[in-house]
């Protein structure tokens, strides 16, 4: 399990390429339906404003952090780790495509405060969705051992 996280970590660059596509042409067909949107190279473009989605844009690393505690928690068999990162993924797919919408709604309309929540989300709010997706999977697939800590009281028991 170990062994794959640190191979999944080397290989996070690779997802990107993907993630920009599940990313950002869903929010794309969405705001299609209020504004005459179209994607130039990595950016939306809506009435002469653009709007870049960047690699931070899309999550890389929080998926990466929801793969990581799924691969750190011991004694799940695959069928559940698999629906575990399914669901860890997809959820925050789903916050990630809201969390851009509403920020492309606050610069189309210059907002003042766009910067503002720009900066809170990325920093604050996507991190507590990764936390709050992870609890929720545990919660829902029950879930009852601690990423990390479980192997490591496993280790300091052995001996």
């Amino acid at each position: 399990r170990y062994l794959l996280i640190v191979v999944s970590a080397s290989l996070i660059d690779k997802i990107y390429s993907p993630l920009f596509y599940i990313t950002t042409y869903p929010v794309y067909w969405i705001l299609d339906i209020f504004y005459t949107v179209s994607v130039n190279g990595n950016s939306l473009m809506i009435y002469g404003k653009e709007i870049a989605i960047i690699k931070a844009c899309l999550g890389g690393s929080a998926i990466l952090l929801l793969m990581i505690l799924n691969l750190a928690t011991p004694s799940i068999k695959v069928k559940k780790r698999a629906a575990i990162f399914v669901f860890g993924v997809s959820s925050f797919l789903v916050f990630n495509w809201v969390r851009i919408l509403i920020l492309s709604y606050l610069f189309l309309n210059d907002k003042i405060i766009f910067a503002q929540i720009h900066r809170f989300s990325w920093y604050f709010v996507s991190a507590l969705a990764v936390i709050l997706i992870w609890f929720a999977s545990v919660k829902f697939l029950k879930i009852k051992e601690i990423p990390f800590i479980s192997d490591l009281n496993y280790i300091i028991k052995r001996k």
